[in-house]
């Protein structure tokens, strides 16, 4: 929300968002691979 927040009320431009978006993208693609790493399962095939 904080980039919402800067983008739209505060006046500033996309630059002022580009750190929380890379920030929560880095953080769901580090989680999802643990998951991914973590939580394997077996596939009977």
């Amino acid at each position: 929300m904080d980039g919402l927040d800067a983008t739209r009320w505060r006046g500033l431009g996309f630059a002022a968002a580009a750190l929380p978006i890379v920030l929560l993208t880095g953080c769901a693609l580090a989680f999802g691979a643990l998951a991914v790493v973590r939580f394997r399962w077996d596939v009977d095939g």
